[in-house]
């Protein structure tokens, strides 16, 4: 029953991973449509907008970290019982 938890939190981590890479992208899309109507001088909301999405892409790599983490746990444990 541990290695059923131990594939949710895999599953979890690589879907939250997911959805926050491509939350980034979104901003990251945002920033440059700011960007390109702004040229040559981009406001502050711009940079705004690739600072949001740096965010969002280092939690994606948190997430990351979990699914390896879980990934490895769920990989030994299924090891060790077979």
């Amino acid at each position: 029953m541990q290695w059923v938890n131990q594939e949710a939190d895999l599953y979890d981590a690589i879907g939250r991973a997911i959805a926050n890479l491509h939350a980034a992208l979104s901003e990251v899309d945002a920033a440059w449509v700011r960007i390109a109507a702004q040229r040559p001088e981009p406001s502050v909301s711009a940079f705004a907008a690739l600072d949001a999405a740096e965010q969002l892409v280092g939690v994606a790599r948190e997430d990351l970290a979990r699914a390896r983490i879980a990934l490895s746990d769920f990989t030994e444990d299924n090891t060790d019982s077979n």
